[in-house]
């Protein structure tokens, strides 16, 4: 998925929701305040559960990377994940790609 110092991804566990969403974030603030990388990949593949505060982490981290000129792209949503975002009609803001060749 290209140049290691220009991409991160990355992958979550099972579920996104309010028993873990605060300790994600605290994790992904640091790709915000680091130089690189330039684009930040979130693998979805094995996310079965995303509740609203999940989305919400999303929602954020997505404004939150774009203010820092940084790019967020969801890789390869569970299907599940795919018509939750498509429901809300998050597929109209977010970068959702299922092959690492889509990610340019």
């Amino acid at each position: 998925m290209g140049d290691k110092q220009e991409r991160l991804v990355y992958k979550f566990g099972e579920k996104i929701y309010i028993g873990n969403t605060d300790n994600l974030a605290a994790v992904l603030s640091s790709y915000i305040e680091s130089k690189d990388p330039s684009t930040v990949i979130f693998d979805l593949e094995n996310v079965r559960l995303c509740d609203s505060y999940g989305l919400r982490l999303f929602i954020n981290y997505h404004r939150k990377l774009s203010d820092a000129g940084k790019r967020l792209v969801f890789y390869r949503p569970d299907p599940i994940i795919r018509e939750i975002f498509e429901s809300v009609k998050l597929t109209r803001v977010f970068t959702i790609v299922d092959s690492p060749d889509a990610i340019d």
